[in-house]
């Protein structure tokens, strides 16, 4: 294979393969978080390997998920953005996004700064929490008004 973008045929493979790597991770309750085409290594026999666990995450026994912040900001899921409970569903979103930058040569929304990215979700967070908030009390007036 030469320098440039790649054929579907072999983004499916090396996806593949990720995605096998990361469920032998997720088995082992670990989540990579720092999921990119640059932590991706090709050999010459067509061996597809993950690399750099330095911002890998072990979830203890009875451990849900994290909140921390990192990862490389354009292929952050909205959860590690908005300093949500994530888990390892985190690294399939990266997954995705390293697809596409496969196919187009760079990911989606690359040229958008890294803080409005946390803006946007922020935002809209806040509005998911909010039509919670309306539906909860909406729930509750029906079986307790407030008069």
């Amino acid at each position: 294979m030469k320098a440039g973008l790649f054929d579907e045929k072999y983004i499916r493979v090396i996806l593949r393969d990720v995605v096998r790597g990361l469920s032998y991770l997720h088995e082992k309750k670990i989540i990579h978080r720092d999921v990119k085409s640059s932590n991706i290594m090709l050999s010459e026999s067509g061996e597809v390997k993950l690399v750099d666990f330095g911002v890998a995450a072990q979830l203890n026994p009875g451990q849900v998920g994290r909140d921390t912040i990192c990862g490389t900001p354009s292929l952050m899921a909205p959860e590690i953005i908005i300093s949500a409970l994530y888990d390892s569903k985190v690294d399939i979103w990266s997954v995705g996004i390293v697809g596409i930058e496969l196919a187009r040569g760079f990911p989606p929304n690359h040229n958008v700064p890294a803080m409005v990215n946390y803006i946007f979700f922020s935002f809209y967070s806040v509005l998911l929490n909010f039509n919670f908030f309306l539906f909860f009390l909406s729930f509750s007036f029906s079986f307790f008004p407030p008069f």
